[in-house]
């Protein structure tokens, strides 16, 4: 914690100078969206991300980046319409077409839209092939095992949440959002038990 709070420091010395320097700087805007994201300030994240994103470049990758950005910040504030209209911009880029595949179909499952999702869950397994000495990533590895476990029938609405937790964001979330997925999981939970999985 003591360097992850040295690391934010720096980081914003370093925004404080730049910035005022390259005020159409992509990067620096982007570095300014993230400071603020780890101060929970994820409105004032999507101004900054969306200041990056208005400079319209011609830098795929850095265009995929502000997606990216904007995709989960939206995701941190539980607006999963904005979210999906940004994680479909990184279906097609060279991450992880899985795992983003995978976060569009959570997107459909949030939303009630199940056939969509399912259409989307049918195509993971296909698209998780980024391998590190012989093994799946660890992204597209949970996009997996999910997209089978939705397909098998274990339809729980909860994959935006686990989605979050697995990417470490609850502590970058506002309370009014954490206090959200507390409702919704209680509610889950005080309903009919789940089907289980062998592996569960």
């Amino acid at each position: 914690m003591g360097n992850t709070t040295r690391y934010t420091a720096e980081a914003g010395a370093l925004r404080a100078h730049c910035l005022p320097l390259y005020p159409d700087g992509a990067l620096f805007l982007l570095m300014q969206g993230r400071l603020r994201r780890l101060q929970r300030d994820i409105k004032a994240a999507l101004t900054s991300y969306q200041q990056a994103a208005d400079l319209k470049l011609k830098w795929r990758q850095l265009n995929d980046l502000i997606s990216y950005e904007l995709g989960w910040a939206h995701l941190l504030l539980l607006e999963v319409d904005q979210a999906l209209k940004h994680l479909i911009d990184l279906k097609e880029n060279r991450w992880s077409r899985g795992f983003y595949t995978y976060m569009i179909a959570a997107c459909h499952v949030h939303r009630g839209q199940l056939d969509e999702a399912a259409k989307l869950m049918e195509e993971v397994p296909k698209l998780c092939v980024r391998k590190v000495q012989g093994r799946l990533i660890p992204s597209e590895e949970f996009a997996m095992r999910k997209a089978k476990a939705f397909l098998d029938g274990h339809r729980a609405p909860l994959n935006v949440y686990e989605a979050l937790y697995l990417w470490n964001s609850y502590s970058q979330m506002p309370q009014e959002q954490l206090q959200q997925i507390l409702t919704a999981m209680e509610q889950f939970l005080a309903g009919p038990p789940p089907p289980t999985r062998p592996d569960d």
